[in-house]
């Protein structure tokens, strides 16, 4: 089971000295990303952690319906091209080819949405705590989002506090941006991490 820490910054130097510790303590680059309004100053950042600029925090359920067209439509791809094949080799009557040819793609578009929307119900947050962050992100503070396992929970909070935070929470769902203009990432980042935070 995995935790999203997420701690919030004034400075930029209190990123990076919270970045090489988690390093340190074992998180790789890919659990931490950094999420800021603007542009990174300091180099020395980006080989620490991932950046996102962003244009807009993702809300619950936001996230559930792009994953699940995506998936349905994966879905009956999948579904439908054996059964393309079957059905020609199996059929001689053009009639039944149509018809089951047109018929069972439906079943994997079906299974394809419902686990494209359980993948996807967990992106995002919910709509206070993502309003807050924008707030916050919108008069210059720097968001760093650390994804670790629940043992290293307290561990990272310390760190967080430590290095400055000034409010350091366990946020559930996933840290998802809508891609600003001129981002370097994007805040699929997370699709790699399929653990539910």
């Amino acid at each position: 089971m995995r935790e999203q820490i997420v701690g919030l910054f004034v400075r930029e130097g209190g990123v990076v000295e919270a970045a090489r510790m988690l390093h340190a303590a074992g998180c790789s680059s890919s659990n931490l990303d950094l999420v800021s309004q603007g542009d990174l100053y300091r180099p020395e950042l980006h080989p620490l952690l991932r950046h996102v600029r962003i244009g807009r925090l993702f809300q619950r359920p936001e996230g559930m319906w792009p994953s699940a067209l995506r998936w349905g439509l994966i879905g009956s791809v999948l579904v439908e091209i054996p059964v393309l094949i079957w059905v020609l080799l199996a059929f001689e009557s053009w009639g039944v080819q149509v018809l089951l040819a047109a018929t069972l793609w439906k079943i994997g578009t079906m299974f394809g949405s419902i686990l494209g929307a359980i993948a996807g119900k967990d992106q995002g947050l919910e709509s206070r705590v993502a309003r807050g962050y924008e707030a916050n992100l919108a008069q210059g503070s720097l968001v760093l989002a650390a994804r670790v396992n629940h043992w290293d929970a307290p561990h990272t909070r310390g760190i967080l506090i430590e290095s400055g935070a000034y409010d350091v929470r366990n946020v559930e769902g996933r840290f998802v941006v809508r891609r600003a203009p001129g981002a370097q990432v994007t805040a699929s980042q997370y699709a790699d991490s399929q653990s539910i935070y």
